[in-house]
């Protein structure tokens, strides 16, 4: 229940907020789904997907996305490993 009403919010938000971005864009530029909710995975709750993006701003969004993998890795080995 908690996660519908929290998409439906979000979802709001970001229909709003991407109604008035891709309004201002040239057309070519707006063929993005941003209510295919696909990212993290199992949860949904934002767009994401590479393939979409070029240039210098994929480089950008594929540098942000590893460097938050690897804090995730790092925290779950830190966590996982016993005190001494």
């Amino acid at each position: 229940m908690a996660l519908a009403i929290g998409k439906a919010v979000i979802g709001e938000g970001v229909q709003g907020a991407m109604s008035q971005v891709t309004g201002s864009m040239p057309a070519t530029q707006s063929n993005i789904n941003w209510s295919d909710y696909n990212y993290p995975p199992c949860l949904h709750l934002v767009h994401f997907d590479l393939s979409e993006l070029r240039g210098t701003i994929k480089r950008f969004a594929l540098n942000v996305y590893l460097s938050f993998v690897i804090i995730i890795c790092v925290l779950l080995i830190n966590s996982k490993t016993p005190e001494c």
